[in-house]
């Protein structure tokens, strides 16, 4: 399937449930111009065929207490099955949120939340230890500012996405009860669970749910409730971008974050600490299309890209953005 097989329909239901799965079919509904039974039609076909592989509410990490430290790992020639057990290692991890594989000058990509470097470096000496004769060579990146941009690609006409950003130590860690992580826990692996399900699960009211989820919304705990959308099934290829800049200024740079927010298939732009000054993730259904972003890229803003390194995200194994409590919590089976 690619993505001129789905109609216009098709297109503005992954765009809303993109930054909005927990729409009700009534909601989609009104917005998309269908019945609420082939609102849900729909969603299940797209379930189906692999294009929705499932939904997951991105949380603001700092918020509580956790940093988002990446780990880009380089392989000697390793075995696809080797590499499966590897994979299957880091999702065992109760610390490892997202795991990916790639293609390019790094083989995988996983993210640890951890609450200090301290944490962080025992995090990664235990893979180390396990792997560590099969790792060529690898660096960690704690990412400080993230903005997660809905695909605007997706749509056959232009319409203005909605952005969420994610940012480091800006505020203090947030009280939580037990509740509020259980049910930060069920939403983070299943965005569209219904409030009488997490009731249930929980031993409480659907009220109780609904309100706690609103309230960890206002506080900016639950940015967004997310679709997994997987590109690879549209025939789309997910790039990732390192930028390394020089004779930069605030107001270069804001113009560059500029430029990249309004291109409507770049989906992640983020600043971090280590290994690039900038990098975004792109979404492009040819090479050609990619490299021409790039050219255009570097000449709008020759003066402060220095260089720039590109990886294919190949397949994501793996989001979770509440892992240490939500795996203690509700254990899941990989």
């Amino acid at each position: 399937m690619e993505l001129r097989d789905l109609d216009n329909k098709d297109r503005l239901l992954l765009f809303e449930l993109d930054m909005g799965c927990r729409q009700t079919y009534s909601q989609l509904s009104r917005k998309i111009g269908l019945s609420k039974q082939s609102i849900e039609y729909r969603i299940r076909s797209l379930l189906d065929k692999g294009v929705i592989k499932g939904f997951y509410a991105p949380l603001d990490v700092s918020k509580l207490g956790y940093m988002c430290c990446r780990v880009f790992v380089q392989f000697y020639g390793v075995s696809p099955p080797k590499q499966l057990e590897i994979v299957n290692y880091l999702l065992s991890m109760k610390e490892v949120g997202w795991v990916i594989s790639a293609d390019g000058s790094w083989d995988l990509i996983f993210i640890v939340w951890a609450q200090n470097v301290q944490e962080l470096s025992e995090i990664v000496d235990k893979v180390s230890y396990k792997y560590g004769s099969l790792i060529k060579k690898k660096t960690v990146s704690i990412a400080t500012k993230m903005h997660h941009l809905q695909a605007k690609f997706l749509l056959l006409e232009p319409q203005e996405g909605k952005t969420f950003v994610m940012e480091s130590g800006v505020t203090p860690p947030v009280d939580l009860d037990e509740l509020d992580y259980k049910i930060l826990s069920l939403v983070a692996l299943d965005a569209r669970m219904p409030l009488i399900t997490m009731a249930n699960k929980l031993k409480t009211s659907y009220k109780v749910v609904g309100y706690r989820l609103k309230r960890l919304e206002k506080k900016g705990i639950i940015l967004c409730y997310r679709a997994e959308i997987n590109y690879n099934a549209l025939k789309y290829t997910h790039y990732k971008v390192f930028l390394t800049l020089h004779n930069n200024s605030k107001e270069r740079e804001e113009e560059l974050l500029e430029f990249l927010r309004n291109r409507p298939n770049i989906i992640y732009v983020t600043k971090a600490l280590n290994i690039a000054d900038l990098e975004f993730e792109c979404i492009a259904q040819t090479s050609s299309e990619f490299y021409s972003l790039i050219r255009d890229l570097r000449a709008k803003f020759f003066d402060i890209i220095q260089d720039h390194s590109t990886v294919m995200l190949t397949e994501t194994h793996q989001i979770n953005y509440l892992p240490v409590e939500s795996k203690a919590l509700f254990p899941v089976k990989i």
